[in-house]
């Protein structure tokens, strides 16, 4: 009689265990209804140290930009379409009437429209390729980003998160490829985890944590065909590569993400026939907000 007793308050404490993970249990993944509208605001920090035939250069650089997203139509499969607008990149660097300047100037107001599958990955983007003849709006295009690159910027604002229901402590896994433009590509590879509640500014919001581990590939030969130099060979890693999340299951939206990340060690390069070896380190963090009203109305 007593073991059946003590089956049954262990089956209780069993039972109960799980009713309390599923209370834990919340959504992660961004609502997108026709005729929503939010902003992103996107701060960029970069320093990093250049070691060449024993000079060192030492590069700081931020940059901020504003761009407004809206829900154009929902999709059947739970996947959206949605326009990107840019709405102002700044560079403290740039001084007034600057190449870097006159980029950002041509940049503004040029409008994307991104499709998300129902795991909101981009599926297309379109836009890239379409200036209207626009020279100066074309050239500042390539020279910010590639279109892959900015396909893949565009799919991390809205796919790192699992799109299910999770509790505390469960772990995704995420790939992706980082363009570093002329220097080469690392393939990342993110293992993200539920931590739970959290609070920003005094609002309720739920915490995804991250790390990630990166592994670098040199540039194909036609990625490097308008560059003086060609990358031979690199040994880049990173040192450290994380972040967090924080999200608004209410709302279906991102509230504010940070990510750091810092990468070191040698390029082999050839320019005009002769072989470099440059040393590279580089510190970066990003900040995202994510916002209802255009910050930049004041």
């Amino acid at each position: 009689m007593r073991r059946i007793v003590l089956s049954i308050v262990l089956l209780a404490v069993t039972l109960s265990g799980r009713r309390a993970e599923a209370a834990d249990a919340v959504t992660l993944k961004w609502k997108l209804k026709t005729g929503d509208t939010f902003y992103l605001e996107n701060v960029q920090k970069m320093k990093q140290t250049i070691t060449v035939m024993g000079r060192e250069v030492k590069q700081s650089t931020t940059q901020t930009a504003f761009t407004q997203f809206s829900v154009k139509k929902e999709l059947p499969d739970g996947g959206a379409v949605i326009e990107q607008t840019i709405l102002k990149i700044s560079n403290p660097e740039n001084k007034p009437g600057s190449a870097g300047a006159k980029i950002s100037e041509n940049m503004k107001g040029v409008k994307f429209t991104i499709t998300l599958n129902s795991k909101h990955n981009v599926v297309k983007f379109e836009g890239y390729d379409d200036t209207d003849g626009n020279k100066a709006v074309a050239m500042a295009l390539r020279s910010m980003m590639s279109k892959e690159t900015m396909q893949k910027t565009a799919s991390e604002a809205f796919s790192q998160l699992p799109g299910k229901s999770v509790s505390t402590g469960d772990m995704w896994n995420r790939s992706n490829n980082l363009s570093m433009g002329p220097i080469g590509n690392m393939a990342v590879t993110a293992i993200y985890e539920y931590v739970g509640n959290a609070k920003v500014d005094g609002k309720p919001v739920e915490r995804i944590t991250y790390v990630a581990v990166v592994k670098y590939s040199p540039p194909k030969a036609d990625e490097n065909s308008n560059l003086p130099f060609t990358i031979a060979k690199g040994d880049l890693k990173s040192d450290s590569f994380s972040g967090t999340i924080h999200f608004d299951p209410k709302s279906g939206r991102s509230v504010d993400s940070v990510t750091q990340m810092k990468i070191s060690g040698d390029l082999t390069y050839l320019i005009q026939g002769k072989t470099r070896v440059v040393s590279l380190k580089q510190n970066m963090k990003i900040e995202v907000r994510v916002l209802d009203k255009n910050p930049l109305d004041k």
